[in-house]
């Protein structure tokens, strides 16, 4: 599973959390408030509930995923976690979805 944030162009709303399958190409988006931690990991558990939980994640190095409590809650579910170049973010493919996501939002 591919996973990031992105800003939203939505009102009331201004970050989005988005995942997409990496075998169905399934995606995923859900608001949050903000980018602490707290809010990370309620947005991936409820995404989870829906898509089932991920033998291995990819996302990358913001402070959102590689805090103490992100890092637990990856280790408790068992789910391994690939962190995308700094240098080269168009490695994961949730990059894409972002500029669909945010063009059908402008409609």
């Amino acid at each position: 599973m591919h996973v990031d944030l992105s800003r939203s162009h939505l009102k009331g709303e201004s970050l989005l959390i988005t995942a997409i399958c990496m075998s169905s190409k399934y995606p995923e988006a859900i608001a949050v408030s903000d980018i602490s931690s707290v809010s990370v990991t309620d947005a991936l558990l409820n995404i989870f509930s829906r898509m089932g939980f991920p033998r291995e994640i990819q996302c990358d190095q913001g402070t959102s995923f590689t805090s103490a409590l992100t890092t637990e809650f990856f280790e408790r579910f068992g789910i391994l976690v690939r962190h995308s170049s700094v240098y080269h973010p168009q490695s994961n493919p949730v990059e894409r979805f972002h500029r669909t996501l945010k063009r059908l939002l402008r409609v």
